[in-house]
């Protein structure tokens, strides 16, 4: 069993997350960020939508960014005047999904950008990032 790595950056402002790339490590993130975002004037069901798509942008990376080698993935947000940034970042190798309507899996992407409209996916040779918009409360 692998050990899960984290560091852990919390401010009311900003929160910054590092972890091995592996699936024990989507419930401490979940909980950093419900425990964050808390202290947002963000509600409660767009809490729930990002958590979630954070959660799906993890798991795509735990899953499809890495091969035999260990790998760490990163979340950091940021409570601005209007909106809520959020981004989840790897440094594996894009791999593009496999069209299977019959499928039963590979539908994080199309989570994510349902639940965020405001959501932008980045590739290159270093990685991938999926970057996450929420308008705060007025």
């Amino acid at each position: 069993m692998h050990s899960v790595h984290s560091e852990s950056t919390e401010t009311t402002a900003r929160i910054r997350l590092s972890y091995a790339a592996e699936a024990s490590a989507l419930a401490p993130i979940r909980r950093s960020l419900r425990n964050w975002l808390s202290h947002s004037a963000i509600g409660h069901e767009d809490t729930c939508d990002l958590v979630l798509a954070v959660t799906e942008a993890c798991t795509n990376s735990i899953e499809h960014a890495y091969s035999a080698e260990a790998g760490t993935l990163q979340v950091e947000g940021e409570l601005l005047d209007d909106h809520v940034w959020i981004a989840v970042t790897d440094d594996g190798r894009w791999r593009p999904a496999v069209q299977d309507a019959e499928a039963l899996r590979g539908r994080g992407i199309g989570i994510i950008r349902t639940l965020i409209p405001d959501s932008i996916i980045s590739t290159s040779a270093a990685g991938t990032t999926v970057e996450m918009r929420v308008p705060l409360c007025a």
